[in-house]
């Protein structure tokens, strides 16, 4: 989508705007009411979700030229889920007005749309589809990762961690046991710590 926005009418640029976020700061916050939609001109950003419990899950990944906040421009009521920076970066943000009045002078850029909303659609069904088709260790050490990746430190509850991947407790034991023999996790009394993997640092 990054050539739209080079292309965007004089006269609509009004509405664009240019932000900076540094490393692990909030771009949108959980259940805000959002009328803008992000594009990353640089960096990455990530987006996540927390249960009531507090367990957390990494939803998507965005890099140089991917959108984000679209869904809640055209569903009515949707609230935001978190997106943070996963390193320093700049995201392009337009307002909803002025995207839709470029939609109604631009079909190209409204078929782009389309197709970029349809492919999120299917990459989402895909992608929960396969994690229920995983065993528990599996989706033990992909709901680690994306722990991992959002910056998570300390001790992890063994029951968020379980209620997480949708597995009885005793399964969960068996898939951290596992991975703590790989050197991923160490255990301990109903709750696991994540270890540094190889190019990392300590846990500090």
């Amino acid at each position: 989508m990054r050539e739209f926005f080079e292309r965007m009418p004089e006269d609509l640029r009004g509405g664009l705007h240019r932000r900076t976020f540094c490393k692990g700061e909030p771009v949108l916050l959980a259940g805000e009411e959002n009328r803008c939609i992000y594009m990353v001109e640089r960096g990455t950003a990530m987006a996540w979700v927390a249960d009531e419990s507090g367990a957390t899950a990494l939803v998507d990944r965005y890099g140089e030229g991917d959108l984000f906040g679209e869904l809640e421009i055209f569903c009515e009521g949707l609230k935001t889920i978190e997106v943070m920076a996963a390193s320093d970066c700049t995201v392009l943000q337009l307002d909803r007005d002025y995207l839709l009045e470029w939609m109604e002078r631009d079909f190209a850029l409204t078929t782009a749309l389309i197709r970029h909303l349809a492919q999120q659609m299917r990459r989402y069904a895909e992608n929960a589809t396969q994690l229920q088709l995983l065993r528990v260790k599996e989706r033990v050490r992909a709901c680690l990762q994306s722990w991992r990746e959002m910056g998570r430190r300390g001790a992890i509850d063994k029951q968020a961690l379980a209620a997480q991947v949708k597995a009885p407790m005793r399964s969960v034991n068996r898939a951290l046991a596992a991975l703590a023999k790989e050197g991923l996790v160490r255990c301990g009394r109903g709750t696991v710590t994540l270890l540094p993997l190889g190019g990392e640092g300590g846990e500090g």
